[in-house]
């Protein structure tokens, strides 16, 4: 017979998983919703406006090495800080080993 906390450590991550897909659902009604009321909106200001012309945004992570501009302010401090000009290569190195030491484990890529 499987281990009773085998079974339990399923079944409570079964129910974790559950949830969040019950709270993406709420989520995905909620943005339907509100495109519903955009829609009107522009239909309201705009008669003839052709909703079905609008594409949708991709939205994405995006990197996860660096935080929001740290990137650039790391290139910027690192040609402040070369005492002769920097090739993209040696950059490049610079900003590797500067990524690797700001990464936190909880948001590194996978390798």
């Amino acid at each position: 017979m499987a281990e009773s906390h085998v079974v339990t450590g399923l079944v409570a991550k079964r129910a974790e998983l559950a949830g969040r897909i019950q709270a993406c659902r709420r989520e995905l009604e909620q943005m339907e919703s509100d495109v519903g009321h955009l829609d009107g909106a522009i239909k309201l200001f705009a008669p003839d406006y052709k909703l079905e012309s609008i594409r949708p945004k991709a939205t994405g992570r995006g990197q996860r090495w660096f935080r929001q501009g740290e990137c650039q302010r790391l290139v910027l401090e690192s040609f402040g800080d070369a005492p002769q000009p920097l090739s993209a290569a040696r950059l490049a190195v610079r900003h590797n080993s500067a990524a690797v030491r700001v990464r936190r484990p909880e948001t590194a890529p996978p390798p």
